[in-house]
């Protein structure tokens, strides 16, 4: 005579079914699986340099996106006095790649030279990626 399975690890093989479904349909629908698949950049700011000259100040940063996505850099600050964040045309860096980037704060910019100060490089992805810079 041919038996099925119990009906105790029937219902627990069920229940496991559907806590894995429930899962992935909140996993879905929360993004979670999109967000762990999706290549991201991943910017380091390998080389600055900070150059006051009359009223002007001038940055170059070598930047280097280290990730798997593009990144379009928006805008960079520094944290000195009357040192606005300036904003940039979108300046792209592929994955793998480095780029100088170079900056002119013009707007009563005043930095010391010798002291140190954080440059922040801001992205279009919402990144922030912060560094510390002498005045030269």
């Amino acid at each position: 005579m041919a038996r099925g399975i119990e009906p105790v690890i029937a219902a627990v093989i069920l229940i496991a079914i559907a806590v894995v479904v429930a899962i992935a349909v909140i996993g879905w629908i929360m993004g979670l699986w999109g967000a762990v698949t999706t290549p991201r950049e991943q910017l380091s700011v390998t080389g600055v340099s900070l150059t006051t000259t009359s009223g002007a100040v001038q940055l170059k940063l070598i930047v280097v996106n280290s990730g798997g996505a593009l990144a379009n850099i928006t805008s960079v600050s520094i944290n000195g006095p009357n040192c606005a964040t300036t904003n940039t045309t979108y300046i792209e860096i592929g994955p793998g790649e480095s780029r100088e980037v170079t900056v002119i704060f013009t707007t009563n910019c005043i930095l010391v030279t010798g002291s140190m100060y954080s440059v922040t490089v801001y992205t279009k992805a919402g990144g922030a990626y912060p560094t510390v810079v002498r005045a030269t």
